[in-house]
């Protein structure tokens, strides 16, 4: 499990194009990462460092 926030996720999911993202029928919401080869993962299950890659960068 994550230690992102949910508004870091909600960040994440709202981010990630749609061909990328979706929704697990039980409502869990998903996006695609590679680890290795893609897959889908739910937000909850995305590495500290998958968290920090995908988050957007601010602008100074």
């Amino acid at each position: 499990m994550t230690t992102a926030t949910k508004a870091q996720l909600d960040l994440i999911y709202r981010n990630t194009h749609s061909d990328y993202k979706g929704v697990f029928s039980d409502g869990v919401r998903m996006i695609m990462v590679c680890r290795g080869a893609t897959c889908l993962v739910p937000l909850e299950e995305l590495t500290a460092e998958e968290v920090a890659k995908r988050l957007p960068k601010s602008k100074k």
